[in-house]
Formats: C-alpha cells, structure tokens, sequence
C-alpha cells in the first residue's frame, strides 16, 4: 500500500490547530535515543485497526525499516488537494527520524506482527 507521510516537529499539531483526538503529540524526548514513535490519521486508524484503539499498534515504512509505535491519532485533513478525499497518513517526529531522501509516494506501510499478537484470543 502506498502512504502519504509528513516529518514534523514537537508542537506541530498546536500550530497548526490539527486537533489530536486520541494519544498524545511528539515532543523534545521523540529523538535518535527513543524508541521509534508515528502519529496516524482517523482514516489510517479505522482502516487498519476498525473497532480497536490503534494507538500503542505498530507499523513500518517499508522493508528494512524500523517499526514505529502509535503515540497519537489525528483529525484527518487534506494533504495535497482541497478535494481529495480521506487518505490514510502518517506523522513522523522530526528530531527522530528526518527522511530527506524518500519521496512520499514511495513510501509503503506494513503493520508490524509478533507471535505473541498472533494468538491473542
């Protein structure tokens, strides 16, 4: 699956008055030295964990990446087009992880799993 993803700083959901309807935004301690953390959209949340709270899920960006933790889950918007309608995306904390030389749209998502998540009743 093809995903949309923005690299943001601490606070960037207050500046920007995208408000936050579960979880919790990035701050100055989402760095290099902690774990890997994403703040999703509403769409991306039901669309992946529907009747379930995404937020403590994880995911990757794609082959050989890390998997991240779902910290935060924001009010959907538009990200490229006043008309578009509801995509899944992905925030990523600046002071973590800038990804300079990835394009958007080659960006992929997988849900991470483990054993143990595979056998929960």
């Amino acid at each position: 699956m093809r995903l949309n993803y923005e690299t943001v700083g601490p606070r960037y959901f207050q500046t920007m008055r995208i408000p936050l309807v579960d979880g919790r935004d990035f701050s100055d301690r989402d760095d290099e030295q902690t774990a890997g953390a994403a703040i999703i959209n509403e769409t991306m949340a039901q669309r992946f964990w529907a009747g379930r709270s995404a937020l403590g899920g994880r995911i990757k960006l794609g082959e050989g990446e890390e998997c991240l933790t779902v910290v935060g889950i924001a009010k959907d918007g538009k990200y490229r087009h006043v008309n578009e309608p509801p995509q899944p995306f992905v925030y990523l904390p600046l002071l973590q992880d800038y990804r300079d030389s990835v394009a958007p749209e080659d960006a992929g998502m997988q849900r991470c799993t483990f054993p143990a998540r595979l056998h929960r009743p």
